[in-house]
């Protein structure tokens, strides 16, 4: 855990908030192309938020593309480097969000009690979100579901994320300069 709060700070700027990004899953999962997103470029949005640094903890499909992420989204690579979910967990330990589509990384970051915000397809999305709920009972206080509310349409998802991420960001940021002065 050490080592990965060390390579994180490293890519960091005193203050910035640590987000993760997962955004394509198993392409052997029987709804995987409506569960994963189509590429990197579909959050490119994220990159007006002010204060936040990406991270991809993404492996196996996609990775690659976070070696070249679309302009202005300044990501840190470190698929290449994740051995095992051991590497996984303790990177997710050190961020302060994931976002991520439906895969074993959400529930990873629930069973961590980590912040986790899990992108969902309006086809097919797994019983385990249950229907009309923006959270979820299995990891109460730390997971908070964005749903498609057309099938395959990532744009007006994408678009609640980045209002929800300037929130956290700016909530986040305030909470870190409370504890300073205090």
């Amino acid at each position: 855990k050490r080592r990965w709060a060390a390579a994180l700070s490293e890519a960091c700027t005193p203050g910035d908030v640590r987000i993760g990004l997962v955004w394509k899953g198993n392409p052997r999962f029987e709804n995987d192309a409506d569960r994963s997103l189509a590429g990197l470029e579909i959050l490119a949005p994220l990159k007006v938020v002010a204060g936040a640094r990406f991270f991809s903890l993404q492996k196996g499909q996609g990775e690659a593309e976070a070696a070249h992420p679309p302009a202005g989204l300044e990501l840190v690579n470190l698929g290449p480097q994740i051995r095992d979910f051991a590497d996984a967990a303790a990177i997710a330990a050190n961020l302060d969000l994931l976002i991520c589509v439906d895969t074993a990384m959400a529930h990873l970051a629930g069973a961590l009690g980590k912040q986790c915000w899990v992108l969902l397809p309006d086809y097919m999305t797994d019983w385990r979100w249950l229907d009309g709920r923006i959270d979820s009972p299995w990891y109460p206080g730390v997971m908070r579901l964005f749903r498609q509310k057309t099938m395959g349409d990532w744009t007006t998802v994408i678009r609640e994320v980045v209002g929800a991420l300037q929130e956290f960001v700016r909530h986040a940021l305030s909470s870190r300069k409370k504890d300073r002065c205090d």
